[in-house]
């Protein structure tokens, strides 16, 4: 995908189906082509809560990993 975006220089959101000013974790990590995995060695936190962060699951998630995911998925914190 990045490459794709690359050479038609588009936002690689805008491929998705969903409102680019506010994109899900899944699509801002597809768009930068990474995996579930590599998300989750970047932001130093188990792949199984970097998952659960994804889907929405769970109430309570540790502030300190998301903003560990959030910062490798080049989200500003705020």
């Amino acid at each position: 995908m990045p490459r794709l975006t690359s050479d038609l220089r588009v936002d690689p959101v805008v491929l998705y189906d969903v409102d680019p000013a506010l994109p899900t974790l899944r699509v801002r990590r597809l768009a930068r082509g990474l995996s579930l995995q590599q998300v989750a060695q970047l932001a130093e936190v188990p792949i199984m809560m970097r998952q659960r962060i994804e889907q929405g699951r769970g109430h309570r998630h540790d502030l300190t990993a998301l903003d560990r995911v959030s910062c490798a998925l080049g989200i500003p914190a705020g």
